[in-house]
């Protein structure tokens, strides 16, 4: 077991964290730094560079993107508003409701991040490179768990 942190009520256990845990943890914390580092070097605003991964990764409405980055619909308007004005997305039809508008990334968009990530996923990509299946099957097992337990945050 690990320490214990006292309480008004009651010690808490907090169990011991393996090496791979602590190397979670500073992973972690170097994609928050990362992300800081990310938006000064393409001269954006963090949330728009937060926004721009968020639109990257799935089909979104305002709303949605909204309740991703925890902002009132107003704020992630704005937010789109920047990004637009930068080429960087678009708001078009929604396939099945033409009411609605979801959001894309551009061409432009794209490339600029990924000119802005290709360092590190050419290293993360090489660092995979050195692994056997084997390992990969067990690391991909421990990242999806760890990934499952961020989520119940």
């Amino acid at each position: 077991m690990g320490s214990k942190i006292k309480s008004a009520k009651a010690p808490i256990a907090v169990p011991k964290m393996e090496s791979v845990c602590m190397a979670l943890h500073t992973l972690l914390n170097e994609s928050q730094e990362a992300m800081a580092r990310l938006s000064a070097g393409m001269r954006m605003n963090p949330h728009d560079v937060e926004a721009l991964r968020h639109i990257m990764d799935a089909e979104l409405t305002v709303i949605d993107l909204a309740g991703k980055l925890s902002v009132t619909s107003a704020a992630a308007t704005q937010i789109l508003d920047r990004l637009e004005d930068r080429g960087h997305v678009r708001r078009i039809a929604h396939k099945d409701d033409g009411r609605k508008k979801v959001l894309v990334v551009t061409e432009s968009g794209q490339r600029e991040a990924l000119m802005a990530l290709l360092p590190m996923l050419e290293s993360v990509s090489q660092l995979a490179g050195s692994f056997t299946a084997a390992e990969k099957k067990v690391i991909t097992r421990y990242l999806e768990g760890a990934t499952q337990a961020v989520r119940k945050l």
